[in-house]
């Protein structure tokens, strides 16, 4: 928790990334609170950039899935207590 806490983040929801030209080894992608994707990589146990941000505050899950042999995250994001919103990145 501490190195969420050195990004300001609260982290809701996490799903695997699989390995690609940026990372040697699997990812993680955090949906946090604030809005944002942060990604941590496995083989150098840090956190190596936002993966996508500007999606507003709650966001509540994210999802990886591939097609096509090219992977897609998709986040959820509360918008009231009635309704959501799932937008893809």
């Amino acid at each position: 928790m501490a190195q969420f806490r050195g990004k300001n983040a609260l982290p809701l929801g996490m799903d695997i990334w699989p390995p690609d030209a940026t990372t040697k080894g699997v990812s993680l992608l955090f949906a946090t609170l604030d809005g944002r994707l942060i990604r941590f990589d496995s083989s150098q146990e840090a956190f190596i950039a936002d993966f996508a941000d500007g999606f507003g505050a709650n966001v509540q899950r994210v999802k990886v899935g591939t097609y096509l042999n090219v992977p897609y995250a998709f986040v959820a994001q509360l918008l009231t207590f009635s309704g959501g919103e799932i937008r893809g990145c």
